[in-house]
């Protein structure tokens, strides 16, 4: 019943100090899952990590005496030796007895490291204050999980060999280190990683790797609820950044065995068009038939931003809205402004003199002293022998009243109006005279250009039946379809109904 029990001849004690040495207090750098219990034969003051250990040793019948003889008091059975072989075989017995009930427990687990820097002897209490142990082996405390620490128990000439589970768990999380707690950016532009974080490390693996997902973990083990081929960190952007306004970005960072850490920053986004105005150089345009750029009649406050603007039609008078459209990487702005079109241009009037004089009797047309009346978008106006009632577009005509047959001087007035409404008004005098009699001689070699015997050179105006020298100013203002050039004599002409011009006499 007893073959786990080596009986060792001579006594190998330490002496009080070394004993105390190695059970001394726990030491502070260990975690503690469970108090160093003082009676070792209470059932609740094991350590709460140490499972696998406990429960083998409690499971191994033959290497505890108490379990083989769980109704006979220790003390009863001492008696009885010191009775049967004396006080040194109760002695023995005793020793024998109490081996049998020592065990070695954990202090707690082992934080996991790059390399082990304690003493596993450390690492462990006994419960017997007479029994020793040694320790036969070292804990790995760069791999996570559960592993058997061999341990020689002693106590007189007795001893038994056992093993403590010892835990390495990774309890320390990754290090998130950001630039900045606050991050500004522009709309529609998405910051870099290299923006946000500075290193995301684990205190024992190092660098951490940047993923594009969480990916799948391979399971768990004692000391790792989850663990993974290899530490990695997710930095979580805003899906979009379009506008204006505060948004967070989030880093997520997890070991190799499952340790997390997160942190989050602000994201300020702005908008690169705020405070951006345009300004117009003029809100008053003159009407015109010319094409205009809208674009060069507004300055806008940020020479970098792009400017755009739809169509400025200024061939009409009134109010014209212009949409000019601002960017500026990836911000838009509309800003309408609404011009006014104006015209302020009179028509010209050109007279082709500012005194016109006729004889007593001869027809007259007071429009052909008219030589032409534009505008300078509408062109041409068109003739009215008397001012419309209603403008409907540009016009002129002759405003006066004269007598021919009555001798004096006359003032007519041009009046023209454009179809805006703008109008001008330029006068001349007409001055009607006795008629002078007719020279009766003539020498060889006089007369008018062009003279012959059989007649000279005449222009006629067909729409008032006057004639005149080829020389008179009048006759150049005759239209086209009006005028005809003839070589006839001057009866032939008056014969044929037209009365010679006041102004060049032919």
């Amino acid at each position: 019943m007893y073959s786990e029990v080596t009986v060792v001849f001579g006594f190998n004690r330490k002496s009080k100090s070394e004993k105390a040495n190695s059970e001394g207090s726990v030491p502070t750098d260990i975690p503690q899952e469970g108090a160093v219990p003082d009676d070792p034969s209470s059932e609740d003051t094991a350590p709460t990590v140490v499972s696998a250990a406990d429960s083998s040793s409690e499971e191994s019948a033959p290497q505890t005496a108490q379990k083989a003889l769980p109704k006979i008091p220790r003390l009863l059975i001492v008696l009885l030796l010191a009775l049967g072989v004396g006080i040194p075989g109760g002695v023995l017995g005793y020793s024998f007895l109490d081996l049998q009930q020592a065990e070695v427990k954990s202090k707690g687990f082992i934080e996991y490291a790059q390399q082990s820097t304690q003493n596993p002897r450390d690492l462990l209490h006994g419960t017997s204050d007479r029994a020793e142990f040694e320790v036969a082996g070292d804990v790995n405390a760069t791999i996570v999980g559960t592993q058997e620490l061999p341990v020689r128990i002693s106590e007189g000439p007795f001893s038994k060999e056992t093993s403590v589970a010892i835990t390495v768990k990774d309890t320390q999380p990754p290090v998130i280190t950001l630039k900045a707690p606050s991050l500004t950016t522009e709309m529609g532009s998405t910051p870099k990683v290299s923006d946000v974080v500075t290193s995301v490390a684990d205190p024992v693996d190092g660098e951490l790797k940047l993923l594009k997902s969480e990916p799948k973990a391979r399971g768990s083990k004692p000391g790792a609820e989850k663990f993974y081929d290899e530490g990695w960190y997710l930095v979580d952007f805003p899906e979009s950044v379009g506008e204006a306004g505060s948004y967070t970005i989030g880093v997520t960072a997890c070991d190799q065995h499952g340790n997390k850490a997160s942190q989050t920053l602000s994201l300020d986004v702005t908008d690169p068009l705020d405070g951006v105005t345009l300004e117009a150089k003029t809100d008053v345009l003159e009407y015109s038939n010319k094409s205009v750029d809208p674009i060069t009649l507004v300055t806008c406050s940020d020479p970098k931003a792009k400017v755009k603007a739809t169509n400025l039609d200024i061939s009409s008078v009134g109010e014209k809205k212009v949409t000019y459209t601002l960017s500026k990487g990836k911000s838009i702005h509309k800003i309408t402004h609404t011009f006014t079109v104006c015209d302020t241009k009179k028509p010209t009037i050109t007279l082709n003199a500012t005194a016109v004089s006729i004889d007593n009797g001869a027809s007259f047309d007071p429009f052909e002293n008219v030589k032409s009346v534009t505008d300078e978008v509408d062109g041409d106006l068109s003739r009215m022998d008397s001012e419309p009632a209603e403008n409907g577009g540009g016009w002129f005509t002759v405003k006066g009243t004269y007598d021919v047959n009555k001798s004096g001087k006359y003032f007519l007035t041009v009046v023209a109006c454009d179809k805006n409404g703008n109008r001008v008004e330029e006068e001349y005098s007409l001055e009607v005279k006795e008629p002078t009699a007719p020279a009766t001689t003539s020498m060889e070699g006089t007369g008018a250009p062009g003279a012959t015997s059989e007649g000279q050179d005449y222009v006629l105006n067909t729409n008032t039946h006057k004639f005149h020298y080829p020389s008179c100013g009048h006759a150049d203002t005759i239209r086209s379809y009006n005028r005809q050039d003839v070589h006839m004599t001057r009866e032939e002409i008056v014969a044929r109904g037209y009365t010679p011009c006041a102004h060049c006499s032919p």
